[in-house]
């Protein structure tokens, strides 16, 4: 009888025993598991016992893979202007804020089904010169407290301030600040949504690989849905935030 050991990696780094096989007649069993640890790193012994290994433990990975990404937050990305609030271009002061018809309800329906709520905007009104950084702030600080008197929190709010021929890290279409929602609160992108009123919100969203995206009538958004039909056809078009919600909760319960 020839023993081998195998040990594991724990997210801290330390290296620790997992088991011992014994071989016999070609067979491999597990005499001893002292770590309900799937993911293998090492195991003394020859290749022939690392493909034993896995097989036997294989189940235990994809039951793990399965618990983590249920244990995950969801979550659904809004764009501001045109799907918050109503559009005015390059809106700059927070007396002009005004939330647009069922905006409040909605949101709080999706918050209180476990949607965790972010938005993501971009302000490139600061790159071209006009407004300022604060500016933004003021008026997303205005948003935040028109919502709050609803119950509805925002988790965080991103904004590319970049004009789009300046370089930008987070300026949609681009994914990365669903990404770094993701890194940050611990989010599950196949499980969330993203909503927006143009054609760009729609590609940030397929780019960073949610569940699906929503186009809202309001704002840009029933231009968006006459002057792009062809990539328009791929998300789901709706009315109103009222109607996104109804739509995701739908889509849950079936």
């Amino acid at each position: 009888m020839v023993l081998f050991s195998w040990h594991v990696l724990s997210s801290t780094g330390k290296l620790s025993f997992g088991g011992i096989f014994s071989v016999a007649a070609a067979d491999f069993k597990v005499e001893k598991r002292l770590l309900p640890h799937p993911a293998i790193v090492a195991i003394r012994g020859g290749n022939r016992a690392v493909h034993s290994a896995k097989g036997l433990f294989g189940f235990a990975s994809q039951e793990r893979s399965a618990t983590i990404s249920s244990n995950m937050n969801m979550a659904v990305f809004l764009d501001r202007d045109g799907t918050l609030i109503q559009e005015k271009d390059y809106l700059c002061d927070p007396d002009q804020v005004i939330v647009l018809p069922g905006a409040m309800t909605a949101l709080h329906r999706l918050q209180q089904a476990g949607f965790k709520l972010i938005i993501v905007t971009n302000q490139s009104g600061v790159g071209r010169g006009y407004f300022t950084l604060a500016d933004v702030e003021a008026v997303n600080a205005r948003v935040v407290r028109e919502f709050g008197r609803q119950g509805v929190n925002f988790q965080k709010i991103y904004f590319a301030p970049e004009a789009p021929e300046q370089p930008s890290r987070g300026r949609k279409p681009s994914p990365q600040f669903l990404f770094d929602a993701r890194d940050e609160f611990g989010l599950d992108l196949a499980r969330s949504y993203m909503i927006g009123d143009k054609l760009i919100d729609l590609e940030c969203g397929w780019n960073a690989g949610v569940n699906q995206c929503l186009l809202v009538r309001t704002g840009y958004g029933a231009e968006q849905e006459r002057k792009h039909p062809g990539p328009v056809s791929r998300a789901v078009v709706v009315d109103d935030l009222p109607a996104v919600a109804d739509w995701i909760l739908h889509s849950r319960s079936r």
